[in-house]
């Protein structure tokens, strides 16, 4: 039976919020303790989400004075592996994901907010009313 390990990096209990990745039983040689999950998980059900980036010093250079950037902001979702690309790809206008190509990568370049207004289009809103969705919540 293959085993995940979700290690927790960052947690803030009074928001509900920590930073954290999956990693499998055999990568984590770093000795760190985390939560076992005796099963490879088949999706994963995000509420919320808040990404943020500081910002490159090459960017200020050039005159952006912004501490932070913030990526994605109050994104819910399940993830489950080619579902919630395919229901993006589905969407009429947003480029097809190429053969090969980094999926997470296609994902934050097709749901930027230049695409949704070249688009007129509010992901959120596509996203609620898909069958995905109505399915996980």
């Amino acid at each position: 039976m293959e085993k995940s390990l979700l290690i927790v990096e960052e947690a803030n209990l009074s928001s509900r919020s920590f930073s954290g990745r999956v990693s499998d039983d055999k990568a984590n040689r770093s000795g760190r303790k985390g939560m076992v999950l005796p099963f490879q998980p088949l999706f994963l059900t995000f509420d919320e989400i808040k990404y943020s980036l500081d910002m490159a010093q090459e960017m200020k250079k050039q005159g952006v004075f912004e501490e932070r950037r913030e990526l994605l902001k109050g994104v819910s979702g399940v993830f489950r592996p080619r579902v919630l690309t395919a229901l993006m790809g589905a969407i009429q206008g947003v480029p097809k994901i190429k053969e090969g190509y980094n999926p997470a990568t296609w994902m934050l370049e097709v749901t930027s907010a230049g695409i949704e207004a070249s688009l007129k289009v509010n992901f959120t809103n596509v996203y609620r009313k898909s069958e995905l969705y109505r399915f996980h919540f």
